[in-house]
């Protein structure tokens, strides 16, 4: 069975990190998108569904940290790994408390990024699968005994108690 393209969008503001990141992704076989700033990544979560977002923290414009917020309300299911080459102890807190799946530096071993980014794609098919399951709520006393169409529990025992 064929695996599904991971649906990736970069943003970075560095032009030569993004071109050579999306090289290499696409030639992974990767479905890639990339913008450099955090107001053009909301917009093409607007418009189309990612499986994961690359984000790199500092930018100009809007932060790295308002993009994830951003992109964390309009899709909830998209995995984003921050990667930045401004690692801080104290950003990586803040981005975890903000929900983002991973917190990698830029000089992080392409095998390795490659490695997290399938790994998030795995977690986001898992959290599809429990959103889609749906929990049937259990019916009320009432709901029971009016039944469905071909069988009507009430008026089987209102039928037999005026026949008694």
């Amino acid at each position: 069975m064929a695996r599904r393209k991971i649906n990736l969008l970069i943003v970075d503001d560095e032009k030569k990190f993004i071109e050579n990141m999306s090289s290499r992704l696409k030639l992974r076989g990767l479905s890639v998108h990339a913008v450099n700033r955090g107001e053009d990544a909301i917009r093409q979560v607007r418009r189309y569904d990612y499986d994961v977002v690359l984000l790199d923290l500092k930018m100009p414009g809007m932060s790295g940290e308002e993009t994830l917020k951003e992109i964390k309300k309009l899709s909830g299911s998209s995995l984003v790994i921050i990667l930045t080459g401004h690692a801080s102890f104290d950003s990586a807190t803040e981005t975890g408390r903000l929900d983002a799946y991973a917190y990698c530096e830029k000089t992080m071993d392409f095998e390795d990024l490659l490695q997290v980014i399938d790994k998030a794609r795995q977690d986001r098919i898992n959290v599809l699968i429990r959103e889609d399951e749906i929990v049937e709520p259990r019916p009320s006393m009432w709901q029971v005994m009016w039944g469905v169409t071909n069988y009507r529990p009430l008026f089987i025992i209102a039928g037999l108690w005026y026949l008694s």
